[in-house]
């Protein structure tokens, strides 16, 4: 399968993207700019809004925003510099590679490895079609050297010799799908192995729908029959977070259900509760790699909308079981079903949403009722509601038997 045809040395660097990426980081990062510029100039204060906000948040989530951005970065770090440190180089002899450890499909090679031309049996690339144009689908493009020592699998895409690069897409063009495809057809790996007489196959990897991080359907279990069911406990991933949904969904029901009620005196972190529901969103999505990507993505979104949905009120409820006992404070009537604290530090409460206009309706403006608050540190309190429903059952109660 060899043949005395000579090949050059060629030194080849990894990417970590298929396409170009640097135009694209620098728009998206002047058009960040820019929105921010117009909010600043709309609003006149935009940015120390969002310091006051930044400031007001609780310490806990300020350590636990700074310790994730924090292992974001030190992780973005690492990766770029994992890539710098592989490298692949093509001589007489054959083929020597130091693969990325940690980017790609799992079925790419982790360790270094060599592999002599003549002990190449079969050399296959699978890549998308021409139609597909989300590069995420172009990420999974891989070359495979089948040999007597086993099977080599490596990104083929990733790799751009260093005295030569190669033309790319950029990463803000329209529909890169074409130009892959021709790129992956006429790689520089390719042309070596041809220049041995090495036949090169190419196959379609098969993705599935349109969704960009789609994986091959050789790595999917029905890879036949994409409508066929796909058995969920059979990935661990799946079943982790299938099992956190029911976890999450057990404490809702105990929240709302079971528990005494309570409410939280204080306006929910909408910001934080979108970033929580985006974070396991992504996490779900990213990091279930095994499992078929349509299941695994519908269920992280699920996993995402009920973390953000229920962030608040789990939250609320976790300080009312582990805070301080609950207080009496009196309030005094100022409308139906609005009250204002006697004490300064207690803050005002509206609670004319609950459905009992005809207990509001029987307490004179200025009366004074008590509530049972409870801190739930700083400024923060919550409204344990139990006591007061034992006095709308009592009042109720007398006008049915009236």
């Amino acid at each position: 399968m060899s043949s005395s045809t000579s090949v050059l040395p060629t030194r080849f660097r990894y990417r970590l993207s298929p396409v170009n990426m640097r135009r694209g980081l620098w728009v998206v990062l002047g058009s960040f700019a820019v929105l921010l510029l117009v909010g600043e100039l709309v609003s006149g204060d935009l940015f120390s809004e969002i310091l006051e906000d930044l400031l007001n948040q609780p310490a806990w989530a300020l350590a636990l925003g700074s310790v994730a951005s924090l292992a974001l970065i030190v992780l973005i770090a690492r990766i770029v510099s994992m890539a710098k440190d592989a490298w692949l180089v093509v001589d007489t002899e054959g083929i020597r590679c130091s693969p990325h450890k940690y980017h790609g499909p799992r079925t790419w090679l982790r360790h270094n490895w060599q592999l002599p031309w003549s002990a190449i049996e079969r050399a296959v690339v699978r890549h998308p079609g021409p139609k597909a144009h989300h590069v995420q689908n172009w990420i999974n493009t891989t070359l495979t050297l089948e040999s007597a020592q086993g099977r080599h699998d490596l990104g083929l895409l990733h790799w751009d010799p260093v005295d030569d690069p190669l033309d790319r897409p950029d990463l803000m063009a329209m529909r890169p799908g074409k130009q892959l495809h021709a790129l992956a057809e006429t790689h520089p790996l390719v042309r070596h192995l041809e220049q041995r007489d090495i036949e090169v196959e190419f196959e379609s990897l098969g993705l599935r729908g349109r969704w960009g991080m789609g994986k091959p359907a050789a790595d999917r279990p029905n890879a036949k029959n994409d409508d066929a069911p796909v058995d969920l406990m059979q990935f661990k991933s799946l079943v982790l977070m299938l099992s956190l949904m029911g976890a999450i969904g057990v404490a809702a029901a105990l929240h709302f259900m079971v528990l005494p009620p309570i409410r939280a005196l204080w306006s929910p972190n909408y910001g934080l509760s979108v970033l929580l529901a985006s974070l396991v969103l992504v996490a779900g999505a990213l990091l279930a790699s095994a499992a078929p990507v349509r299941e695994r993505t519908i269920i992280a979104l699920l996993l995402g909308l009920m973390s953000g949905l229920l962030f608040h009120p789990l939250s609320v409820r976790w300080q009312a079981l582990t805070g301080p006992p609950a207080e009496p404070a009196d309030y005094i009537v100022e409308a139906p079903g609005r009250f204002q604290p006697v004490d300064a530090r207690h803050p005002a409460m509206d609670l004319s949403d609950l459905n009992i206009p005809e207990y509001w309706a029987s307490l004179s403006a200025g009366d004074v009722q008590p509530f049972d608050l409870q801190t739930a540190g700083g400024d923060r309190y919550i409204l344990r509601l139990d006591s007061l429903f034992e006095r709308t059952r009592d009042f109720y109660g007398r006008r049915e038997a009236q």
